[in-house]
């Protein structure tokens, strides 16, 4: 009776044609099976065959794993194992659509005699019936489909007047019980007891001596589980007592096909339990009032327990253990049995089926977002739908501009990621972040974010050959002293975009903002405060002088406010030295000073040249350096044009005395 029942028996050479297929599809299919998945409850279990259903839906209504264009054969099994599970089965939408609207909009008689309905058009018509009914939808079982047509008078078009069974074609045999099975079924559902009681009639006329029923009336035909299953639902549906004989030994016969592991014989495999077979009785047992979970073994096992077992990662149910065939059949057929709901099944509740796709709770930065710059974190945080299969690692993918980027390999566990990026450059981005469930369903979302342009202007006068900054020691509040000092090399692995302070002659500065490692952001024409760190010399800024105490340019006394500079109690109490060192570093920062005298500064100035052996005359800067040898002329060539630097910005600034 399963899906796959209907294309076993050699029929025609269109049948047959279709059984090779079929036989090719179980190949393949479990060589892709994926890992079981056991759930707790059959609740649970349900939900995640839902989940999976679900991701194998298509918009033409019908259902796939493999292809973008569903079949329609599984569309009404779908149904009905929504309803069983207490949903409402219109309230699974698709793009503004329903699945029971599809259904009822789709050419149902093309489908029923050339589509996946062909072989066997009664049968087919009979499952639109239940699937309609099942959907709390009745009135579609006498009017549905595009062209229209009364489901049920088209069914009953099939039934031999003479016995009341029904036949997939005039006087032939082929399927007959199993066709006469489900018109039985759909006909009580439809509320025609009369017509459902007359097929039931001529049911119990073939069941077989062990008390099994056969696929068809050929006395050739072997008695099943499938069939006697089926058999059992559509004799209770049509009003037969459960006491009744034909139930009884039906039931018999059920029971001595379990097996050892819970499960039970499969039709067309010799020693197996198939998730269909132990359905189909599990159906049987629950529509005698029985409870299938009390079938126990003597391995402990029971019919609840095996289907539980054969549940996939992804959601759906395995043929057999190691066996994936037909999975959207199966796991149909697999979440009506565990819902505990026989045939017919009816809508017991209106409730909304859930989303399914997963749920993307946050994702920064948002759309539209501007960035300051290139290094930022993207978080995130997600979740798969309550009751799904859960999130797949597999399916979890980030792109910036369309290049993946290696999201944590915890990410699915854990519901999120942070992830730190430092390699934008300016200008405008795409994200795309793509989550997805076990099942197959994926969620996506892009969105466009900026990264604002460097804002560093700088204006360059002069640039130093040289990358370098001097610490010169000494103290002391006089002039003529010596100095002593050193060299360490200039930053690297300075930020892109940041000027790196103090390695050149420039304007002066003004911090707006820092990047962040820490260092400064500026922009030219504005003082910027002195620093303590990035290789820079600490000093204190010299006060703004008071008027009148200047001298002349030709070297008279010169009175500055501000901070002495204590002496240097150390050996050679070289007075010169600091002072000068708080000079050149507080040169580059801007620090305002009072305008002294041309004199002055040139003294102060040579002293440092000659510390450091250049010998510069005083009153010309331009001079010719006297060549040593290659080197030393480099050397004395780079403090020559130093000094002449140094004289250009302090035209307007003082030294102290």
């Amino acid at each position: 009776m399963s899906h796959r029942r209907r294309f076993s028996h050699a029929i025609h050479p269109r049948t047959t044609a279709l059984s090779a297929a079929l036989l090719v599809l179980l190949l393949l299919t479990a060589a892709a099976m994926p890992s079981a998945a056991q759930a707790a409850t059959p609740e649970q279990a349900s939900a995640k065959g839902l989940d999976y259903l679900h991701a194998q839906w298509r918009d033409n209504g019908g259902f796939s794993p493999s292809s973008s264009t569903g079949d329609l054969g599984s569309t009404p099994w779908a149904i009905m194992a929504i309803s069983a599970a207490g949903y409402d089965p219109s309230t699974w939408m698709a793009d503004g659509n329903d699945l029971v609207t599809l259904l009822r909009d789709a050419d149902l008689e093309q489908e029923a005699e050339r589509g996946s309905g062909s072989n066997n058009t009664p049968a087919f018509y009979a499952k639109l019936i239940l699937a309609f009914t099942a959907a709390g939808r009745p009135d579609l079982a006498v009017l549905a489909g595009n062209p229209s047509l009364d489901l049920v008078s088209t069914l009953l078009s099939y039934q031999d007047a003479a016995d009341g069974r029904f036949r997939i074609s005039a006087g032939s045999t082929s399927a007959d019980i199993s066709t006469t099975i489900w018109a039985t079924l759909a006909l009580a559902a439809a509320g025609r007891s009369e017509d459902a009681a007359r097929a039931a009639q001529w049911l119990s006329s073939v069941q077989g001596e062990n008390g099994g029923f056969a696929f068809q009336s050929s006395s050739a035909a072997a008695t099943d589980v499938d069939d006697t299953g089926a058999a059992v639902q559509a004799l209770l549906a049509a009003g037969v007592d459960a006491a009744d004989p034909a139930v009884t030994r039906a039931l018999d016969y059920l029971r001595s096909s379990q097996l050892p592991d819970g499960g039970f014989l499969g039709w067309g495999v010799s020693n197996k339990s198939t998730a269909e077979s132990t359905s189909w009785a599990v159906q049987a047992i629950l529509a005698a009032g029985g409870d299938p979970s009390t079938w126990t073994t003597s391995e402990g096992a029971n019919p609840i327990s095996y289907l539980l077992a054969l549940q996939q990662a992804d959601g759906c149910f395995a043929h057999y253990q190691g066996q994936v065939a037909t999975p959207v059949m199966t796991t149909t057929q697999a979440i009506i049995a565990l819902c505990g709901r026989p045939f017919p099944v009816t809508l017991t509740a209106n409730a909304v089926a859930p989303d399914y796709v997963p749920i993307l709770h946050s994702f920064a930065p948002t759309a539209g977002a501007q960035l300051p710059s290139g290094a930022f974190e993207i978080v995130a945080s997600f979740a798969d739908n309550t009751g799904g299969t859960g999130l797949d690692q597999a399916r979890i993918h980030l792109k910036i501009n369309g290049a993946e980027r290696q999201v944590p390999a915890n990410s699915a566990t854990t519901g999120g990621f942070t992830l730190v990026i430092d390699d934008l450059g300016a200008g405008q981005h795409s994200l795309s972040l793509t989550i997805g469930d076990l099942a197959g369903h994926t969620l996506t979302q892009e969105s466009t974010i900026s990264v604002a342009a460097t804002t560093t202007t700088t204006t360059t006068t002069t640039t130093t050959t040289t990358r370098r900054v001097t610490y010169v020691g000494g103290t002391g509040s006089g002039g003529g002293g010596t100095s002593g000092g050193s060299t360490r090399p200039a930053r690297i692995g300075t930020p892109s975009g940041y000027d790196p302070l103090g390695y050149t002659t420039s304007t002066a500065r003004t911090r707006i903002g820092t990047d962040s490692a820490g260092h400064a952001q500026t922009r030219a024409g504005e003082a910027m405060p002195l620093q303590t760190n990035d290789g820079l010399v600490a000093g204190t800024a010299m006060q703004t002088p008071e008027d009148g105490t200047f001298g002349e340019a030709d070297g008279g006394d010169i009175a500055v406010t501000g901070q002495k500079i204590p002496e240097d109690e150390g050996e050679g109490k070289a007075a010169t030295g600091l002072l000068v060192g708080g000079i050149v570093a507080l040169l580059p920062l801007g620090a305002l000073l009072s305008q002294a005298s041309l004199r002055k500064r040139t003294s102060l100035l040579g002293s440092v040249f000659q510390e450091v052996g250049a010998v510069l005359p005083e009153d010309d800067p331009d001079a010719p350096v006297p060549p040593a040898d290659v080197t030393a002329a480099r050397d004395q060539a780079a403090w020559v044009q130093f000094q002449g630097r140094l004289r250009h910005r302090l035209a307007h600034l003082p030294l102290p005395d």
